[in-house]
């Protein structure tokens, strides 16, 4: 299985970007041009362009704090889903990934367990059966549920979200270094319904298929 560890701290740097300008306090009425560049790189940039774009901001330049929420999402989904990956890659022996899962962000994802990197192989299956924190359902509902409370109905910040969550997936699949493995991918399927559901009924429409959820 090939991967890349050098990738593994990128969502978290991600989310230490979006923290640090969560906690200023001052606010200003008009969009700044740094403002329009992080929107700009939300909508449709890497995770590095929305870093660096999230680095030239300070607290007077925000004015919708849902776009912080779009870089948590982004995070969160690709941290829970490398941890599922890696965790259900360890579960069946490969022993090597315990250096995707020591820098998981565990605080991120809401995991309060024992430390995903001492865990052994029994544990880690627990994990990720389908009962288990990051068994299919669980982690798919905790990567939508996020966006869609965060989103509170609104149907373009629902759409905005599962922008988040695909190039959360696309992350992921990158510090993997290739196509993740199936209970992943079906997670992603899962995630992407729920939120895609979610539009549509924001939308008033009685039929969710309509909308195109394709990672």
């Amino acid at each position: 299985m090939a991967y890349e560890i050098s990738q593994v701290t990128t969502s978290s740097s991600i989310y230490a970007s979006a923290t640090s300008i969560r906690n200023a306090t001052a606010k200003q009425d008009d969009k700044s041009e740094d403002l329009s560049n992080l929107q700009n790189a939300i909508q449709g940039g890497s995770a590095e362009e929305i870093k660096e774009m999230a680095s030239k901001l300070d607290a007077k330049s925000i004015t919708n704090s849902y776009f912080l929420e779009m870089m948590n999402i982004t995070s969160k989904t690709s941290s829970n889903t490398s941890a599922q990956s890696a965790l259900f890659g360890f579960a069946g022996g490969d022993d090597s990934l315990l250096n995707i899962l020591s820098g998981i962000d565990t605080d991120l994802i809401g995991y309060s367990g024992k430390p995903l990197h001492l865990l052994n192989q029994d544990e880690a299956k627990a994990l990720v059966s389908e009962d288990g924190f990051f068994g299919i359902k669980n982690t798919a509902d905790r990567i939508a549920n996020f966006i869609i409370s965060a989103a509170g109905g609104d149907v373009e910040k629902l759409q905005e979200g599962l922008e988040g969550m695909k190039r959360g997936f696309d992350e992921a699949e990158k510090i993997w270094g290739s196509k993740l493995p199936d209970i992943s991918q079906k997670t992603m399927t899962a995630a992407l319904e729920s939120v895609g559901e979610a539009i549509a009924t924001a939308r008033g429409e009685t039929n969710g298929n309509a909308l195109n959820i394709e990672a």
